[in-house]
């Protein structure tokens, strides 16, 4: 059957507007994927902060300062190492955790660890209840103002220390009052209870042991003028 010429324009059209359609409904081009982030770490992880005094802010280092270390007995763990002290290889000696320059008023954490000497060990000499094992006197001594602060040892909270034949490690916090660089200066009297016999033994002869003090070992103590023990503020102070 031959079209007449008006339905042969509208099948033509027909014709063209199906292909319009197939074109620009299935053979548009695809679109390009979005490009990658040049930050994907920030954007699909979360990056904290560095603390204070990380390498990688100095700016904000140099306005804080350097951080504060614990200086509290209770805060600074005593190393395992010193529980294998032995008096034939290590004296007695005096250890400041964390020594570094602090404020008038702070308090500052000293131990002293006694190595253990299983050859002197005695049942004959022991301790009265909650005391000590040895006698150390010790003080912190500043260099210029030559003040002597007294350093009250107690056993450090550990079952060790209970123990005849084992290393002893005594500690105490000294709350340092006096600008200065202070050093400590002691010794031991008696070791092993030996100051307290039993039996009707005699004390055993007295004779001190220096305690070994590091040459580098020392506190450093500035009056910045903000603590409550400073001199700047002594107008401060009750009558």
């Amino acid at each position: 059957m031959t079209l007449r010429p008006t339905k042969r324009v509208l099948a033509l059209l027909a014709v063209v507007a199906i292909a319009c359609v197939h074109i620009l409904f299935f053979r548009r081009p695809r679109s390009p994927p979005p490009a990658q982030s040049a930050f994907p770490d920030i954007i699909h992880h979360h990056t904290p902060l560095p603390p204070p005094g990380h390498a990688h802010w100095p700016l904000l280092d140099k306005l804080l300062g350097p951080p504060l270390l614990p200086t509290k007995c209770r805060d600074l763990p005593v190393p395992d190492y010193y529980w294998s002290a032995q008096d034939a290889f290590t004296p007695a000696f005096v250890a400041i955790p964390n020594p570094q320059q602090v404020p008038v008023g702070e308090t500052v954490c000293v131990r002293v660890v006694v190595p253990a000497k299983p050859a002197r060990s005695s049942v004959l000499y022991t301790p009265m209840p909650d005391m000590p094992w040895d006698s150390v006197l010790l003080d912190l001594v500043g260099q210029q103002t030559n003040v002597s602060v007294p350093v009250h040892l107690q056993m450090a909270p550990d079952i060790r220390n209970t123990r005849r034949d084992s290393v002893h490690v005594y500690e105490a916090d000294v709350v340092l009052r006096d600008a200065d660089e202070y050093r400590a200066r002691g010794y031991i009297e008696f070791r092993d209870a030996e100051w307290n016999p039993d039996g009707g033994l005699q004390p055993v002869a007295y004779g001190t042991e220096a305690l070994y003090v590091p040459e580098t070992l020392s506190v450093t103590v500035e009056d910045d003028g903000t603590s409550k023990y400073s001199l700047a503020r002594h107008m401060e102070l009750p009558l």
